[in-house]
């Protein structure tokens, strides 16, 4: 019997109809979602047999559970058997399953090493909080180049130094001999190119080569050496003459042409560290004290994002930077987004600043030169952030749902916004059409819908067109595009690529609901709750956006998915206004909101859980008391 190996798994449980949950709904979505991929991987191994390759489309079962009977042991596994058919698998005609994933399909780590990390002795960082920790997660999950590529230069070369600042050497291994290593480094390198198709991508290469070191070698050399080393593998983005010239160096054609003419090697030229700007870190809210909030949304909204692992994301992003007060900027800006909007003027009320001060750990919110330095100090660092949350919402994306693409205008410039049209989730807000692209493409043969004129730029109807993207627009084609009328729906026009005429019309027929909900997003969100005045502070505005949008989305699911349709802004404006108090101690924080019966809704749903380890609150424990 083959071994089935399932790499994610979305598991819905919707109650239709009048039929009760019985005397214990939560234990028995626990008890659904703790055996149903059991289940599912036990099916999968009888109906494969000794197959042996992949299944590279998704899998979707709808597994009925009507009456009492199939909610017993023997009743669900007769329901996942009676669902799962050999039918209902997209394999290939006469093979029983795709071929196994090429090298450059593969995730390169997976392909090339053989050392899992718990026999390297790692296990402990698999449990630890950082940046070294969450890498060598994802490396061990198989899942970290696709994590990687939303990464900017900027940001791949800021995690590489904080990744070679922090590898462990206090260990009692002895060091790696430094011929041996630069050695492995070389064959890791090359087949990490064979296997990962990572010719032209010279940052992001040497990132998974340092990880790739880190998890084989418990101790490695101090970081001069290592830097030497990596360069010497790999060496770093430059012109094409110091790149061809430089000592095992790859062909110029294989430098990263998205990083800028700039030698570096080692921390202090490897990546711009946060300056001075940002001064030390502010002063925190007198401890013992209780602080009035407007609002306890921001705390709402981080318990959603925790469950995610944001909260690791971005404590590693401000780690990479550097940044002294660990991100108690960037806390304030998320705050700016789910607090109410600024009076005329952009000047916000004293009970706002005092609230978002205490979700950023501070007793005074930041001024706007703080503002100003901050997104100096992190500019074009932020984008494990962005690429984070549209990874989470692709991995969660039901590709028979549409994705809507408009160009909403506001105080920052006209830029593309994604949008799932399952949860009306914003998942990308792009300045330009190729990174809309790349952020597009993680979401499957979804039909895209794109809206006005505006947004359909020629380079971006060329781009979904060469991507073979099925999509519809109200805009007409301009010269030279490829685009034929969608019979039944006059006015709009659709491409060539394979849609069925069904799913093209059901998309159509949706744009108006969704570029109302984009609408609605770009003035509540962006428009309405601004961080700073002006078009500076873009990365931040675009990550606070995300994430705050992400977590009140997470927020109206877990609430009322069950009794109507749902979107983050319906959160917003529930919840905006459930004030109550905050107290500091020395370990937590302690979030007292206004008891009623919101209080009791999110209790029931266990939206109040704690929240450890924020890194702008000093590391202490978020935790949510009631009367």
């Amino acid at each position: 019997m083959t071994e089935v190996v399932i790499r994610h798994c979305i598991l819905r449980v919707v109650r239709h109809g009048g039929r009760s949950w019985g005397p214990d709904r939560r234990g028995l979505v626990d008890r659904v979602t703790r055996m149903l991929p059991q289940l599912i991987a036990a099916r999968l191994e009888e109906l494969l047999g000794e197959a042996d390759g992949e299944i590279a489309e998704p899998i979707r079962v709808a597994i009925k559970l009507n009456g009492v009977g199939p909610l017993s042991d023997a009743g669900l596994r007769e329901a996942v058997s009676a669902a799962l058919t050999a039918d209902s698998l997209p394999l290939q005609a006469g093979s029983g399953l795709a071929p196994p994933r090429s090298a450059s399909q593969a995730d390169p780590i997976a392909a090339i090493s053989a050392t899992p990390l718990e026999d390297a002795g790692l296990s402990a960082a698999m449990t630890s909080q950082g940046l070294r920790a969450l890498l060598l997660r994802w490396r061990n999950q198989g899942d970290l180049l696709r994590r990687l590529r939303g990464f900017s230069p900027v940001t791949l070369r800021a995690w590489l130094t904080a990744l070679v600042e922090t590898v462990d050497r206090s260990a009692e291994e002895p060091e790696v001999d430094a011929e041996v290593l630069a050695r492995e480094a070389a064959t890791i390198r090359d087949r990490l190119i064979e296997a990962g198709g990572l010719r032209g991508h010279t940052d992001r290469l040497r990132l998974l080569l340092m990880v790739e070191l880190a998890a084989r070698h418990r101790r490695l050399p101090p970081s001069d050496r290592l830097w030497r080393m990596i360069d010497t593998a790999v060496p770093p983005a430059s012109t094409p003459a110091q790149t061809a010239a430089a000592a095992g160096a790859l062909p110029a054609t294989e430098v990263d042409a998205a990083s800028p003419p700039v030698q570096f090697s080692g921390p202090d030229q490897a990546v711009r560290r946060a300056t001075p700007a940002a001064q030390s870190r502010p002063v925190a809210p007198t401890l013992g004290k209780d602080v009035a909030l407007c609002s306890v949304l921001p705390f709402l909204v981080l318990g959603m994002l925790r469950r995610i692992g944001w909260l690791e994301v971005a404590s590693a992003t401000f780690e990479a930077l550097a940044m002294p007060d660990r991100g108690a900027v960037f806390a304030t800006a998320l705050a700016y987004k789910l607090l109410p909007p600024p009076r005329k003027g952009w000047h916000r009320n004293p009970e706002i600043l005092r609230t978002a001060a205490a979700f950023a750990g501070l007793d005074v919110a930041p001024s706007p030169a703080a503002f100003e330095a901050w997104h100096r100090d992190a500019e074009g660092g932020l984008s494990a952030i962005d690429g984070f949350v549209v990874t989470e919402l692709a991995n969660g994306h039901d590709v028979e749902q549409p994705l809507l693409i408009a160009r909403p205008t506001n105080h920052l410039g006209a830029g593309w916004l994604l949008l799932d049209a399952d949860g009306l989730f914003p998942v990308a807000w792009a300045g330009d059409e190729g990174s809309l692209l790349s952020s597009l493409a993680e979401f499957g043969p979804s039909v895209v819908v794109v809206v006005s004129a505006e947004a359909a730029s020629p380079e971006l109807i060329r781009g979904l067109i060469g991507a073979r993207r099925a999509f519809v627009t109200d805009a007409r084609p301009g010269r030279g595009e490829d685009l034929q009328r969608l019979a039944g729906m006059p006015g709009i026009w659709t491409s060539a690529a394979e849609a069925s005429p069904d799913r093209l019309r059901a998309a159509a027929k949706r744009q108006a609901e969704l570029e109302a909900a984009a609408a609605g997003i770009n003035r509540a969100l962006i428009a309405q709750r601004p961080v700073v005045p002006g078009r500076d502070g873009l990365d931040i505005e675009r990550a606070a956006l995300l994430s705050a949008s992400t977590g009140l989305g997470m927020l109206a699911w877990t609430l009322w998915r069950d009794r109507e349709a749902v979107d983050p802004l319906l959160a917003l404006d529930r919840l905006g206004d459930l004030d109550g108090s905050a107290r500091f101690t020395e370990a937590a924080v302690a979030i007292r909101p206004a008891i009623g019966r919101r209080y009791l809704d999110l209790k029931e749903h266990k939206v109040l859980d704690d929240i450890p380890g924020v890194p702008w609150l000093g590391g202490r424990t978020v935790t949510f008391v009631g009367p």
